[in-house]
């Protein structure tokens, strides 16, 4: 309001606060954009060549549960589908054997990279142990109510 109407400040100043204005909030959108285009929303098996051979269910991430093909044993394709700046669906379509790699560098929040994009999956949002070791390259550790009989001995005894 006072930009329009004028307050008696200098052109230069205004110009000066406006262009800092400008600056932090294309920063700060360029800046979570690169911290959240990595993250995968969803990620499905697909066929190799539509031939189908056996079908199982597999839960994504999103929690939905669906029939899936794959071919053999240990033949299929992940499709991973991340949002761009925009807010748009990127699909990406690779093969967990031959396409990942499970170093991301000294990019934040990508556990591994396929076919050259980061991305970033929950480890414990995985059901399968041997996907889950092949993308991200560790397993996760399991978060349970339940502690061995040692940890609660450990715990009583800390609290006297």
């Amino acid at each position: 309001m006072a930009f329009l109407y004028g307050t008696g400040d200098a052109p230069t100043a205004k110009l000066a606060v406006g262009s800092t204005a400008m600056l932090a909030a294309a920063g700060s959108t360029l800046t979570l954009s690169y911290c959240m285009t990595p993250y995968v929303h969803t990620i499905e098996k697909v066929t190799i060549h539509d031939k189908p051979v056996s079908s199982s269910t597999v839960t994504s991430i999103s929690g939905k549960s669906s029939k899936l093909d794959t071919i053999g044993e240990n033949q299929f394709l992940l499709k991973a589908s991340t949002c761009n700046i925009f807010s748009m669906q990127v699909d990406t379509v690779f093969d967990p054997a031959t396409d990942v790699l499970n170093e991301s560098g000294m990019r934040p929040f990508t556990n591994f990279v396929a076919k050259g994009q980061p991305m970033y999956i929950h480890a414990g949002l995985l059901d399968d142990v041997a996907l889950q070791t092949q993308l991200i390259g560790v397993q996760a550790k399991q978060d349970s109510n339940e502690t061995s009989e040692t940890d609660k001995k450990k715990q009583d005894e800390d609290f006297f």
